[in-house]
């Protein structure tokens, strides 16, 4: 239950979330990093995927919050390595006589601390290999997803020569309340999308405490248009609310299923 406990509060560990290079962290290579500070209640635990050493080791202790936050390092070197079955990257960061060990992990944005001094340049189309694409055998249906990322996730169906793009939203909520609808989304460029009328799934929330609301919802063109244009800043489930830390990310995984 502890570890169950630690992994949730990993997942809003990162008070601003940086530009996340995914499967591409050569683009951090000899670049000045900054290592951003945890949320106030995970300070106390300190930083579990930085090490002394490059051994990567599960029993290491985390290293201090303070040894850290908000300190600037040279990513000097980048080495792949696998983690139970997964495939990860240690990154060597340097300053003066200081030097951490960096476990990336390609697939959880969440989990990342980083922040690239005065940017990165992501190239155009970095997220499209996360995109899945699959084909049914008997009806000919296409379907592409797009893994799902601080509870959003698109799905682009083909099917009869007709293309619709759907979002999907989830969002933990304290209490159950059946029957809610509407879906709002506030956008980078002052925006709104609303869906009022859509309507609202609740479950129990396995691994978490609460329960789990979530929408599913066809975008029409204007609504493509405005998200693939403008980042998700903040989201509201009925009456739920949440705030979305890399709303570049999801504005390129619907730019790949928009093509």
């Amino acid at each position: 239950m502890k570890k169950l406990l630690l992994f949730v509060l990993i997942i809003i560990s990162i008070k601003a979330q940086a530009q996340f290079p995914g499967n591409h962290p050569e683009l951090l290579l000899n670049k000045e990093v900054k290592v951003l500070p945890l949320a106030d209640v995970l300070q106390q635990y300190g930083y579990r995927n930085f090490h002394k050493n490059n051994e990567m080791k599960i029993v290491d202790k985390p290293i201090k919050h303070d040894l850290l936050a908000d300190k600037t390092f040279k990513v000097t070197e980048i080495t792949p390595f696998e983690k139970y079955g997964s495939k990860k990257f240690i990154l060597k960061l340097e300053s003066g006589k200081d030097a951490y060990y960096y476990e990336y992990d390609p697939k959880h944005d969440y989990e990342y601390n980083l922040e690239a001094i005065g940017g990165l340049q992501l190239p155009e189309g970095i997220y499209c290999e996360d995109i899945k694409t699959e084909t049914d055998k008997f009806t000919g249906e296409v379907r592409a997803n797009s893994p799902y990322s601080e509870g959003f996730s698109f799905m682009k169906t083909i099917k009869d020569g007709k293309t619709t793009i759907y979002l999907a939203v989830n969002e933990a909520g304290a209490t159950a309340n059946v029957g809610g609808k509407g879906l709002f989304l506030l956008l980078s460029n002052g925006k709104k999308i609303e869906k009022p009328n859509a309507p609202i799934d609740v479950k129990v929330n396995k691994g978490a405490k609460g329960f789990l609301y979530s929408a599913f919802v066809p975008l029409t063109t204007e609504d493509i248009k405005l998200l693939t244009e403008n980042q998700i800043t903040d989201n509201r489930l009925y009456i739920y609310d949440g705030t979305v830390k890399n709303g570049q990310k999801l504005s390129e995984y619907l730019k790949c299923l928009s093509k």
